[in-house]
């Protein structure tokens, strides 16, 4: 990559070219944020760029000075595409930490926030449905924290600041996913460390490790098709988590002893486990 960029894109079933630019700066990333938008990182500018007409990339927003040195790990849209987030990482003092502009489309401001990863969540409660943000970060006294907040919506929801242990020497966190089909938010840190959190409460529900710490996870994405996540580790390997839904809710019953999460979670999508809860419930 140099001064200039040539970003080119293809539909691999038609075997045909549909877009070029000649973009005038170096790309840090670039990535699909919706099924029609690509969204293009620049050392100083966030961009968009269509795939309907022939228009070129468009500049949504500069850079907070907050981000000047980070490496970008990534940039998401909420799912109305009226919220956007940039994260990245740097060195300071001799430690990562953890770098996130929020970006509101309607108020055209941005939110420089310390945080590792992050992503936007749907969730219904009482009827209405909530736009959430989701974020890891670290606490003053250096203990990670999750943590949620809601950014759009009718109903009532308390934002949620959990804090999760210190993490491993070295490690962060570099990926956060929502799960809609479940309401669960992944999290994986860099040393292949899995975490699974209930997204209306923040309750952690399971943590194990999914890959060896010397082949750190760089890469994830969701799962479509399983309301998953799939991650790529260093080694090459391509790591796939999903959701037992035979043994979601008897988990939670038997070994967080949570019924009220386990029988919500049952109910709302329609998980088995929680039938003799709710026969004692109504006894």
């Amino acid at each position: 990559v140099g001064s200039t960029t040539t970003l080119q894109i293809f539909n691999m079933e038609m075997k045909s070219k549909m877009k070029a630019f000649e973009f005038p700066e170096e790309v840090s990333l670039w990535k699909w944020i919706d099924t029609k938008t690509i969204g293009i990182v620049t050392p100083g500018s966030v961009y968009h760029w269509s795939m309907e007409g022939d228009s070129g990339p468009v500049k949504i927003f500069d850079k907070h000075g907050s981000m000047a040195g980070c490496q970008i790990l990534n940039y998401k849209a909420s799912p109305d595409m009226k919220w956007l987030v940039l994260n990245g990482i740097k060195q300071e003092a001799g430690q990562i930490v953890g770098a996130m502009q929020l970006y509101s489309i309607d108020k055209k401001i941005s939110q420089p926030m310390a945080g590792f990863a992050a992503t936007f969540a749907k969730l219904t409660v009482a009827g209405s449905e909530l736009q959430l943000f989701c974020f890891c970060g670290k606490s003053a006294a250096g203990t990670g924290q999750v943590q949620i907040i809601k950014i759009g919506g009718a109903a009532p929801f308390d934002k949620k600041n959990i804090d999760i242990g210190a993490f491993e020497a070295n490690d962060f966190p570099v990926a956060m996913q929502s799960s809609d089909k479940y309401d669960l938010l992944y999290l994986i840190t860099k040393g292949g460390i899995f975490h699974l959190y209930d997204t209306e409460t923040g309750n952690m529900i399971y943590q194990n490790r999914i890959s060896d710490a010397t082949n750190a996870v760089f890469c994830t994405t969701q799962n479509t098709k399983n309301g998953g996540i799939v991650a790529i580790n260093r080694q090459g390997q391509v790591l796939s988590v999903t959701i037992d839904e035979a043994n979601l809710v008897p988990h939670i019953m038997g070994q967080l002893r949570n019924q009220e999460m386990a029988l919500r979670l049952a109910n709302k999508h329609d998980l088995p486990g929680a039938d003799q809860m709710m026969t004692q419930k109504f006894e």
